[in-house]
Parts: C-alpha cells; structure tokens; sequence
C-alpha cells in the first residue's frame, strides 16, 4: 500500500465537495490473490474495472480501550 498526499484535481474536487487544489490524501492498494495483482488479471481477462469505492471511519477510543503503544 502507499499513501500520498497530492492536490485534488477538478474531478476529485468536484467529487468530494471540496476546492481544487484542496490537499487530500492518496492510498493506492493492489488486489492481489496467490501473490499476484487480481486487478490486472481481470483486466486482461477482458473484464475491466469500473470504479472501487472505500469508506475508512475513524473514533477516538472509549476510556477503557486505550492501548499504549504498536499493537502487535
């Protein structure tokens, strides 16, 4: 996985509701199945991908659910 941050063009802007040129923030992920990009795979199948959507939520945890430090 690699995240980035970049300025969102007028389609992402548009998109999101937000101004162009707006920071955002950029997670690119390839599928992959036996190790191999699934994603290409179906493409060059003759299946191509129309679009992912992916919704990330985040909370501030509860008062007992505080870990200190990595989770392992």
């Amino acid at each position: 996985m690699e995240v980035r941050f970049e300025q969102a063009d007028a389609r992402v802007a548009q998109h999101l509701a937000i101004d162009e040129g707006a920071e955002i923030t950029v997670r690119d992920r390839v599928m992959r199945a036996d190790r191999r990009p699934v994603q290409l795979r179906l493409e060059e199948a003759g299946h191509p991908l129309g679009s992912v959507a992916e919704q990330v939520g985040a909370r501030m945890p509860t008062p007992g659910g505080q870990r200190h430090g990595p989770r392992r």
